[in-house]
């Protein structure tokens, strides 16, 4: 049948259309409700340029518009025209509030799990007051034409129109699914505009295990011609269901290990997983954005650790911090362990910079949405990077320098598969009198973090809000502190106490020699009541509360009361 011009929508442009054409039309459901009223019709148009003319003009003369341009009957006024490029109804389903609330497995958990609790009753439908709950399905109907010149531009398949339906491939439909799936996000993009309503942006990775399409002509929808729909496999599995894997028993351990560990370097595996997790739905701005926060923190943390296990304090650390990471990797890492930290060499380094952190400029700073193979670029660039910072913090004497950094980032097993399990990092880790190193660094790097911030926006402690402790350095010897709880500074005071209360001096030092009390270990302290201080008056400048404070220690080699 010969094409013809067809106008859709008013004010819509001229259509070109082929009734022979067929349409590929998915039903997917949407993660989030959308407010469009019910059987809201959408139509996509594909503008007519210089390289569609020439697709067209491929598959025979394109036909003369009617009523225009009647004194050129041997051309065609392609001015206001298009191509269908998708169609998309929002349907509207009423949700089952029980099935929804995944009730039916709760009440069966219960029952299992809870003996004695009896089944739980299902919720009452709403009353006709009330409001019905709803889920957004998208009904989006692709031309197969389309799908075949946006592949003939990619230069994928010479993009021949199909006619028949046994000649669509799977690899086909994916493409149709693709356009699909672009279609909706535009739309969701565009309800987000108008509303101000979060949506999350369907992608592949979010749609379920399987999915209907119908394939159908144009004439077939004309005639009404009855159709059974074809099931898609997208491969997905919901994460909320798997099958039994149980971890192993080394894997339980370092499950076990990671759950009651404090340190630092947890917030780049919590970025990396976010990132991860990101990728898998197919959101490659976040991936990236992802990868080089949790770039930035891994660099932040591991120079950090580094600084701690070399005994410098927070202050120092502060005051030497550069402005920016790629400041800090240029200029603070090659006096410490060696190597190539420059990215003008091919390397780890290059990689970072190129495909993670300016990828994430481009996102940042233009919106730039990146394909799903630079967004795992991003991914594998960071694991180079890290597995660098492993490879150098035990490279030759640098293990020597800094086992606990090696040892916090790498673990055990990252030390064995480098063959760098060495005799001196086993007694390490078994001396008893080693200090927790993850809680001790994780305290170092908060003060640190504190100190960084002071630069260019200093806190004000405040006797008002501080807690008034009593320090005993030794039996004799004691000191009065007040600590502002909000700016973590603490301060020596001398205090009036108020009058009738006890004497917290003598009631403590009395204890120190009760018979069968256990040698102390000073440095010791005791908080006063709220009440026990009439005033006082500040002896010194407010530092960090480490310097005064038992129990806010910082530093490896427990020197934080003489720096």
């Amino acid at each position: 049948m010969a094409r013809q011009w067809q106008k859709l929508t008013d004010g819509g442009p001229d259509v070109l259309l082929d009734s022979d054409e067929l349409l590929a039309t998915f039903f997917i459901p949407l993660p989030d409700f959308m407010r469009i009223p019910d059987n809201t019709v959408m139509t996509t148009y594909m503008s007519i340029d210089s390289s569609v003319i020439a697709w067209l003009d491929s598959y025979g003369p394109i036909p003369p518009r009617t009523g225009v341009d009647p004194g050129f009957p041997n051309s065609t006024n392609l001015v206001d025209t298009a191509l269908l490029a998708g169609s998309t109804v929002f349907r509207r389903y009423e949700a089952d509030i029980v099935e929804v609330s995944e009730l039916p497995l709760m009440a069966e958990m219960f029952t299992r799990h809870m003996p004695g609790t009896t089944r739980a009753r299902a919720p009452k439908k709403p009353d006709g007051e009330s409001p019905n709950l709803f889920r957004s399905v998208a009904e989006i109907a692709i031309p197969l034409d389309s799908v075949s010149f946006d592949l003939s531009l990619s230069n994928a398949t010479a993009g021949p129109r199909i006619r028949n339906k046994k000649d669509i491939s799977h690899e086909f439909l994916r493409s149709a699914l693709d356009s699909a799936l672009e279609v909706l996000r535009s739309r969701q993009s565009a309800y987000y505009g108008a509303t101000r309503t979060a949506v999350t942006l369907m992608q592949f990775e979010l749609l379920p295990p399987v999915i209907l399409i119908a394939i159908r002509s144009l004439n077939e929808i004309a005639d009404g011609v009855e159709i059974s729909p074809n099931p898609f496999v997208t491969g997905n599995t919901p994460t909320q269901i798997g099958v039994i894997n149980d971890l192993s028993e080394d894997e339980m351990l370092k499950f076990q290990h990671a759950a009651s560990s404090s340190s630092p370097f947890n917030l780049y595996l919590d970025l990396y997983r976010q990132g991860t997790v990101a990728l898998a739905r197919g959101n490659t701005r976040e991936c990236v954005v992802m990868m080089a926060t949790a770039a930035e923190s891994v660099v932040n943390v591991f120079l950090a650790h580094l600084q701690w296990e070399e005994c410098l304090t927070p202050e120092l650390s502060a005051n030497e911090w550069s402005s920016s990471v790629d400041t800090r990797i240029k200029t603070s890492f090659h006096n410490r362990l060696g190597g190539v930290w420059s990215a003008t060499v091919p390397g780890p380094i290059q990689d970072w910079e190129r495909q993670v952190a300016a990828i994430r400029h481009r996102v940042v700073h233009a919106g730039y949405k990146p394909t799903t193979g630079e967004a795992r670029s991003s991914l594998d660039a960071l694991n180079s990077l890290v597995s660098y910072f492993g490879n150098r913090v035990v490279h030759s004497g640098n293990l020597r320098k800094y086992p606990r950094t090696a040892i916090a980032l790498l673990g055990v097993e990252g030390l064995k598969r480098r063959n760098r399990y060495t005799r001196a990092v086993r007694d390490l880790l078994s001396d008893s009198s080693e200090l927790k190193w993850d809680e001790v660094f994780a305290r170092w790097y908060e003060t640190q973090i504190r100190c960084i911030q002071d630069l260019t926006s200093p806190r004000r402690s405040e006797l008002s809000r501080a807690n008034y402790f009593l320090v005993f350095k030794s039996k004799d010897h004691y000191e009065w502190i007040a600590s502002d709880w909000s700016t973590r500074q603490a301060v020596k005071v001398d205090i009036t106490p108020a009058k009738g209360t006890f004497d917290p001096v003598q009631s403590i030092a009395r204890s120190f020699s009760s018979p069968g009390k256990e040698q102390v270990n000073f440095p010791v302290s005791a908080v006063l009541p709220g009440d026990a201080v009439d005033a006082a008056s500040l002896q010194g400048d407010w530092v960090e509360d480490y310097h005064l404070l038992p129990m806010h220690g910082v530093m490896r080699d427990s020197s934080d009361f003489v720096r």
